[in-house]
């Protein structure tokens, strides 16, 4: 009776939890596997099954990496598998999808294993990312393209510093078409013959190309894409009046536009690679240039970053009405082109209204009372952005971007959802900067996201009084509600950093949605200058407690990322020399970052 009893429970199935249940379902799993935080590398290990998932994710994450030495500050969150693993295993197809090489090498040493991949693999492979320093790669690459990758639909080019070259593809050279190819990057520190006849050639054998980004200075001909609906000009490693004073190319740039005017959905004139920060030019006696974007009145989302040569006048008014996404902002220090763009969008009487705009950002934005103008213009914007470098606007006047005023004006977005204020600097004395935010704690009921930012970064470290911990505390509870909270530059002494962390601890407030604290040891002089040079050679001297787990990749609002999956925000185009130590909630487990302070 025993071993019947015995053999009985050894032949009951096992009871699967509600969790093993779900993970065993191909719906749920896929949903789960396409979150960026998942890593698909180690998910093939689990099992046969989770393999297979990975594997069949129409827009997999998990990426073939040629680089000898993969880049650890990469801003796409990615599983890459090295090429030494793939030769030294049963190789299966769909491993190969997307081939990126992003570490920067003096002898292009991807070129082999590139052209062998093809060679075997070329009608799996569908991304292609590669960061080439030397022109003699590129024809190579493209010689891969005109013998194999039928199937390729994206392809991304980063140029370095190419030399002007005789060996150029032959004039009429048509390569096979790319029938799936419906994105096209190519960005460049420098224009060359071989790159701009690349382009082309591309080009021509993509006729259903939807999204193209070229640097500024490439202008092939666009008039056969007409599929094409998202067009990016990168303005990266280009000087504000050197864009100013080239005439030809941006005659060129107009012939572009005039051929893909009437099917645009989005066009963005900015930067996508830079991170270093960016300097309004101080030149003064520039001319304004006599470029002026044609009528596009399919556009629903408009970037530009330097309105001051990039003539937008004539066509914001007709737009307006359609656009769901608008950046914009200035070159010159002393240019008024922004200001009269804004007085223009909303005056004073009658206001261009658009209930479709969620997303709006405006750089170097120095008057407050225009929001309540942009609030009637843009009455349900859920995403807003706005930035002032310059402690003075285009007059010479001190900005009126003060913390409790914008905050104030901000209120009046009923469906506000994510904020971000870059400012000059924070009120003073540091008590005030408390009092500013808790004072519009109204508005933190519809926040999902708040970001202030100063770019006056060198602070004393400060000791709360009593009433000053007791109204941070208030603060703290107002902002429990929202999903993410980021203030940099609140400098505090250790036992008052520590005093903070204990009151979020005993309210069970989970850190992680907070970076509010920044820690300076008090024996530390942190002052001017000085301050810059010690943090970036001796890191210890100062910890900002970064708590988050799960950093946003993408500082930019989800509006304006349209075809790619790249960061372009103006937060990742201004860095910071200074290191700093990230906390982990895994004990003993320290990462490192870049600040994305001005």
């Amino acid at each position: 009776m025993a071993s019947t009893s015995t053999l009985a429970m050894e032949s009951q199935p096992e009871v699967q939890t509600v969790e093993q249940i779900a993970l065993s379902n191909p719906l749920i799993l896929t949903q789960i596997l396409k979150h960026a935080e998942i890593p698909l590398k180690s998910c093939r290990l689990v099992s046969q099954f989770w393999n297979e998932m990975v594997l069949s994710l129409p827009n997999t994450r998990l990426a073939l990496a040629l680089d000898l030495d993969p880049n650890p500050h990469e801003k796409l969150k990615r599983s890459k598998i090295p090429f030494s693993e793939l030769c030294s295993s049963l190789v299966d197809a769909r491993l190969v999808k997307s081939i990126i090489c992003l570490a920067w090498t003096r002898t292009d040493s991807f070129v082999p294993k590139l052209i062998q991949l093809c060679d075997k693999f070329g009608d799996t492979v569908e991304i292609l990312e590669l960061s080439i320093a030397h022109e003699t790669s590129l024809q190579s690459v493209y010689q891969v393209l005109k013998n194999s990758c039928p199937n390729l639909k994206q392809l991304r080019i980063c140029g370095s510093y190419f030399q002007s070259s005789t060996d150029l593809i032959p004039a009429g050279e048509i390569m096979p078409v790319k029938q799936k190819l419906t994105f096209f990057k190519v960005t460049s520190t420098r224009i060359s013959a071989l790159l701009t006849s690349f382009i082309d050639v591309v080009i021509n054998a993509s006729p259903n190309l939807k999204g193209v980004t070229l640097q500024f200075g490439f202008c092939p001909n666009l008039s056969n894409s007409k599929c094409l609906e998202s067009l990016t000009i990168a303005l990266d490693d280009v000087g504000s009046y050197g864009i100013a004073q080239a005439n030809d190319k941006l005659s060129d740039l107009i012939r572009n536009l005039d051929q893909v005017s009437d099917q645009l959905v989005k066009l963005k004139l900015r930067q996508v690679n830079n991170a270093g920060p960016t300097n309004l030019d101080k030149t003064t006696n520039f001319e304004k240039t006599q470029f002026r974007l044609p009528k596009m009145l399919k556009l629903q989302t408009f970037c530009n970053d330097m309105t001051d040569i990039f003539r937008c006048d004539d066509l914001l008014p007709n737009v307006v009405p359609n656009l769901k996404s608008l950046a914009i902002g200035k070159a010159f220090e002393k240019g008024k082109c922004l200001d009269e763009i804004l007085q223009n969008i909303c005056p004073s009487k009658k206001t261009l209204t658009n209930p479709n705009l969620k997303n709006l950002e405006i750089g170097e934005f120095h008057d407050p009372k225009l929001l309540k103008r942009l609030v009637t213009a843009f009455p349900n914007v859920e995403e807003l952005k706005m930035y002032a470098f310059n402690k003075t606007d285009s007059r010479g006047m001190k900005s009126g971007m003060e913390l409790g005023a914008v905050l104030k004006a901000c209120g009046d977005w009923k469906a506000l959802k994510h904020l971000e204020l870059r400012l000059p600097k924070y009120p003073e004395p540091f008590g005030d900067i408390i009092k500013a935010i808790l004072k519009e704690k109204e508005l933190f009921n519809q926040l999902k996201t708040l970001i202030l930012v100063t770019f006056n970064f060198c602070r004393e470290p400060y000791d709360l009084s009593e009433d000053e911990m007791d109204l941070f505390k208030q603060l703290l509870i107002a902002m429990g509600g929202m999903d993410r909270v980021n203030i940099t530059e609140l400098c505090f002494t250790k036992e008052s950093a520590e005093s903070i962390h204990a009151f979020m601890a005993l309210n069970e407030m989970p850190v992680y949605k907070f970076s509010v604290v920044e820690v300076v040891p008090e024996e530390t002089e942190m002052t001017g200058m000085k301050t810059a040079t010690r943090m970036t050679n001796n890191y210890t001297n100062r910890i900002r407690i970064l708590t988050n787990p799960n950093p946003n990749p993408n500082p930019r609002f989800t509006g304006f990322d349209p075809l790619e999956s790249e960061s372009e925000s103006l937060s990742s185009r201004f860095g910071s020399a200074r290191i700093r130590i990230r906390t982990n909630p895994n004990p003993g487990k320290i990462g490192f970052m870049r600040s994305t302070t001005f």
